[in-house]
């Protein structure tokens, strides 16, 4: 069986490709969507209360934007992204696991103001698996040689 199919190029017949695979570019498409999701749910949890959650504001924020920052380095290649993006979302997976403990528990003790938060928190945490679970399916990156 030396033939090779047609949809499965002969490996030997061509060198890797320059271009960034598929898979790999549409993630910088996916940093793009979550960081604008992180700042809709930070918009939406300060709007929920502006006295009290001054602090959803500023960490979907500055989270938000830092993701929307990986995208458009991710897009470029650069290394620096890679690690930064696992970096990031972890921090975000841990805090918005938490935030979303406290805030259910704090809803389920009678509190009905924290259901909308607890609501938000948990999409966050949802959002922020997906996305990494999608990262930990990327193939592997060769960082480019050019400087």
């Amino acid at each position: 069986m030396s033939e090779s199919s047609p949809s499965q190029p002969d490996s030997s017949s061509h060198k890797a490709p320059v271009a960034m695979p598929r898979k790999r570019r549409a993630f910088a498409f996916t940093l793009l969507a979550y960081g604008l999701f992180l700042i809709a749910i930070g918009i939406a949890g300060y709007a929920n209360n502006p006295e009290k959650a001054k602090t959803a504001l500023i960490s979907g924020g500055v989270f938000g934007g830092i993701h929307l920052v990986w995208s458009y380095l991710w897009n470029r290649k650069h290394e620096i992204a890679r690690k930064g993006v696992a970096v990031t979302l972890i921090l975000v997976l841990i805090v918005s696991a938490w935030r979303t403990w406290v805030s259910w528990q704090a809803f389920l003790d009678g509190d009905p103001a924290k259901k909308l938060v607890a609501f938000l928190l948990t999409a966050m945490l949802l959002g922020t698996l997906r996305v990494f679970l999608r990262y930990l399916t990327l193939p592997k990156w060769k960082p480019s040689t050019n400087s």
